[in-house]
Parts: C-alpha cells; structure tokens; sequence
C-alpha cells in the first residue's frame, strides 16, 4: 500500500474586515431655490415701411411657377436676418433661393426684445412668389 501523505494545512485570512454596525452621519445640502421662469421674448415685428419682395427668377417666370415659402429665419439683436431655412417650400427650388437670398441680404426687422432689451431669436413667416408682382 502506499505511504501515508497527510493533507497539506491552510491558513484562512479574511479578506476584508468584518462590518461594524456604527451610525455615521452625512451633510445634506439645503435645496437650491427653483429658478424663476423667464417670460419668452416678444416677437420681431415688420418695420414700418415693410419688407421688399425678391425679384422673381426669370425661368420661374417663362415657366409659371408660384407659391408660398414658409422661411424660418434668425434674426441678431439689431433685427437684421443672420439665416434663413426654409420650412415649407413652395414646390419650386428656383423660387425658395431667391427667398432666401433676399431675405439674408435685404431684410430687417425691429428686432425680439427681452426684459426691454433686443435680443436675437428666431421668426417664422411665410412669403408668396406669385406672376403678378413680378
């Protein structure tokens, strides 16, 4: 038969320390008010002696296009038009480009005001490419 081996000895150590039940106390922070809500800007009007149409493309001419191009449009605290995207076009690329053209170069407006002060923001409005004002 085979020689007795006794079997190897293990030492257990543990690995972490075992828990203590002990109360600990944290500093909650007091709640931040809510802000207040701002009231949003008030809107961009037209000025006063109104806003000049685009000329209307001579291909849109000879083929009789017309229809509405409804522009989004951001306007700087001077109410001068930084950018214009159309949102709806008017069914013909000819046309909303020379919208949005227009718009950038030619148009502004009494700018949106906040606490009486001008501030930027965007104005929405739609314009009509129509043969008879061309």
């Amino acid at each position: 038969p085979p020689d007795f081996a006794p079997p190897p000895s293990f030492n257990v150590a543990a690995d972490a320390p075992a828990p203590v039940n002990a109360i600990t106390t944290t500093q909650v922070k007091p709640a931040e008010p809510a802000p207040v809500a701002k009231a949003p800007p008030t809107p961009a009007k037209q000025p006063k002696k109104g806003l000049s149409l685009p000329s209307y493309p001579s291909e849109s001419k000879k083929l009789g296009e017309e229809g509405s191009v409804g522009l989004a449009m951001y306007l700087n605290a001077d109410g001068k038009v930084q950018e214009a995207r159309v949102e709806t076009s008017s069914g013909f690329p000819r046309l909303d480009e020379a919208v949005v053209k227009h718009v950038t170069r030619s148009w502004k407006f009494e700018p949106c005001t906040e606490d009486g002060k001008p501030v930027a923001c965007w104005h929405k409005m739609k314009v009509k490419m129509q043969l008879k004002d061309a």
